[in-house]
């Protein structure tokens, strides 16, 4: 069974824009830790869906000061793998 991410309503232009980003990166390989972040998550269960907006989100605490990255977010379970 896949596991749901649940997700508050938010600015669905800002989600688009954010999903594109990493449908981007995941064409170019670049980085390679999206790929990478993308396939674990695939394995622990989430959907394609769902670990693109992990991924998306990592990016988006980013750019808004966090300290995620979608290159950390592979290295940091907290952000995309909740228990």
């Amino acid at each position: 069974m896949k596991k749901k991410l649940e997700l508050e309503e938010g600015n669905p232009r800002l989600k688009t824009t954010f999903l594109q980003i990493v449908d981007n990166q995941l064409k170019a390989n670049d980085p390679p830790e999206t790929r990478q972040t993308l396939d674990r998550l695939l394995a622990q269960g989430f959907s394609r869906e769902d670990a693109k907006i992990y991924i998306a989100q990592a990016g988006h605490s980013s750019s808004s000061g966090g300290s995620a990255s979608a290159a950390s977010c592979s290295r940091s379970s907290r952000i995309c793998s909740p228990q």
